[in-house]
């Protein structure tokens, strides 16, 4: 089935899957160095901000 999609439409498949890959790789381990280097307090609004950026961004 893969292989009867259209070309454009494999390519923004295959970078959506690295693409969200990456980040559920990187991203506990950045919240981790921004707690120690921001404090829990300051982390969690940052978090979300990005959080919903992303969203944003996907629309």
């Amino acid at each position: 089935m893969f292989q009867s999609l259209h070309p454009n439409l494999k390519i923004r498949l295959a970078l959506n899957f690295f693409q969200k890959l990456t980040q559920t790789a990187i991203f506990p381990f950045i919240t981790i160095y921004f707690v120690r280097q921001f404090g829990a307090t300051d982390t969690g609004p940052l978090i979300i901000l990005t959080m919903i950026a992303s969203f944003i961004a996907s629309l």
